[in-house]
């Protein structure tokens, strides 16, 4: 749809208020998108829970979001079990990740103050450590073997948007050395 359409959607509560300040993360079986509140707070939610959104799409440093006014605009609907991350490749992060809950596990090969780059292979992905958090990006070294779940967000600074993508953890917990995270074998 084209920015600036107004837009009811409803999913799963996949990233909680208070890392990137007003905003969370809702998922459905079809994609993920972030809802960006104008103005107070949203009411208590936890991880999945099943919210309906509705406000305008607006593009926010290349990254499609949904700007809600008020917090009347975000309603709980119910609550179910929280969203289980897919597993996705660094180098194949692209447009139809983008808001989605997803796991990687690749080796470091870089970092800086508020982000780190793994690839497992197959290209580079920035996972990004914003300001906000309660906990610090932890101490890696070059070559090391981390899995990491979050959301994927895109941050371009200038048009045209392209790239950008940048995996955001939600918590400390988030974060580890394998064999953290495993798939669902449904054995």
């Amino acid at each position: 749809m084209a920015e600036g359409s107004q837009v009811t959607v409803v999913g799963s509560v996949t990233m909680l208020p208070g890392a990137l300040k007003r905003r969370i993360y809702i998922e459905d079986e079809t994609g993920g998108i972030g809802v960006y509140l104008r103005r107070g707070d949203f009411s208590p939610l936890m991880l999945g829970d099943l919210v309906r959104a509705t406000g305008r799409l607006t593009d926010y440093y290349g990254e499609t979001q949904i700007e809600v006014s008020s917090p009347s605009r975000v309603s709980v609907l119910g609550h179910d079990a929280p969203r289980a991350p897919r597993w996705a490749r660094t180098g194949s992060i692209g447009e139809s990740d983008e808001g989605c809950l997803v796991w990687i596990v690749g080796r470091i090969t870089g970092f800086a103050r508020d982000s780190l780059t793994l690839d497992d292979g197959s290209g580079p992905l920035k996972v990004y450590f914003p300001a906000g958090l309660s906990w610090r990006r932890p101490y890696v070294q070059i070559g090391e073997t981390w899995g990491i779940q979050g959301i994927i967000g895109q941050y371009v600074a200038a048009p045209p948007y392209v790239g950008g993508y940048q995996l955001i953890p939600r918590a400390a917990t988030d974060l580890g050395r394998p064999p953290l995270f495993l798939p669902t074998t449904g054995r």
